[in-house]
């Protein structure tokens, strides 16, 4: 799924968040980043860059011979990764892989904050060689490595001018290991619920590396504001109240609803009309008639004469 009409960043805090699995992708012209996570933690990084290699990671440190790395290259092959090569051939120990990775891992960070580069999202990771050597991480905890000058500031800034105070934090503590001492004390203040305002009330704070580190936190997970769930609960909620109406009554609920709309009179009466008085009948006998007989009422007077 290409990431063009959702935000790059709430994709990978999403990916952080809900532990997904699956790759991060990111495009730039014919070559590509792999970023395969599990469950929200990173495995490897594989890619078709020559910046982003592990190759050039190694070289670059200048860890072993060339000549052997050279042969070590030589054998790579479907099954059988780098890593693994160099460890079978005694070239590094585990120790020392797993710190070459990591740092292979946090140099390839900065290019997920690249945004000329086009990033998308596979629910299918590329097959994993099965003789990977494994040595997972948090993905939260490698982007909290990344360098401060990859993320720009427009991004930071309209990131954090749209958190709504006050700032939530998750009950899980970042690895603080790469932050400044400028960052350390941002995450202080954030602990003692301060908001943006608060925090640059400290002389010590400058703006800009306030604004990149609630960004960096925020995607991460670290950080989020109070607005979100409330959203939720309530669209959850009415999603609830719907469902409890059987599908089949909707449309004849809907129709007579109508109906009753456009025949109701459009003028009712405030009061309902007074009931008419009841009228009684009654039989009198004549002035004239004997009043010790019964008289028929159906009798004309001139007969009675």
């Amino acid at each position: 799924m290409a990431v063009d009409i959702i935000n790059r960043w709430q994709l990978i805090r999403e990916v952080i968040l809900q532990q997904k699995t699956g790759a991060i992708v990111l495009q730039t012209g014919r070559n590509y980043i792999h970023w395969i996570v599990d469950r929200g933690r990173l495995i490897c990084v594989s890619s078709t860059l020559p910046e982003a290699s592990l190759t050039t990671t190694i070289q670059e440190q200048r860890l072993m011979d060339p000549g052997e790395f050279l042969k070590a290259q030589t054998m790579v092959d479907d099954s059988k990764p780098l890593g693994a090569i160099l460890m079978q051939r005694k070239l590094v120990n585990e120790k020392m892989l797993q710190r070459i990775l990591w740092q292979h891992w946090i140099a390839c960070t900065d290019f997920l904050f690249e945004p000329s580069m086009h990033l998308f999202w596979s629910v299918s990771s590329n097959e994993i060689k099965p003789e990977l050597i494994r040595f997972d991480r948090p993905l939260a905890e490698i982007i909290l490595h990344v360098n401060r000058t990859a993320i720009t500031i427009p991004t930071a800034l309209r990131t954090v001018q749209n958190l709504k105070s006050p700032y939530k934090l998750a009950p899980r503590l970042p690895d603080l290991s790469a932050f400044s001492e400028e960052e350390r004390r941002i995450w202080m203040h954030l602990q003692t619920g301060s908001g943006l305002k608060g925090i640059l009330h400290d002389g010590d704070v400058t703006r800009m590396a306030c604004y990149k580190t609630l960004f960096l936190l925020w995607v991460t997970g670290y950080l989020s504001d109070s607005a979100v769930r409330t959203v939720a609960k309530v669209k959850e909620a009415t999603k609830t109240a719907v469902h409890r109406i059987p599908a089949e009554w909707i449309f004849p609920l809907c129709a007579g609803a109508l109906i009753g709309v456009l025949l109701a009179p459009s003028d009712a009466p405030k009061h309902p009309p007074k009931p008419a008085p009841k009228t009684q009948r009654l039989h009198h006998s004549p002035a004239w008639s004997d009043p010790d007989q019964p008289s028929d009422p159906n009798l004309n007077p001139d007969e009675n004469k």
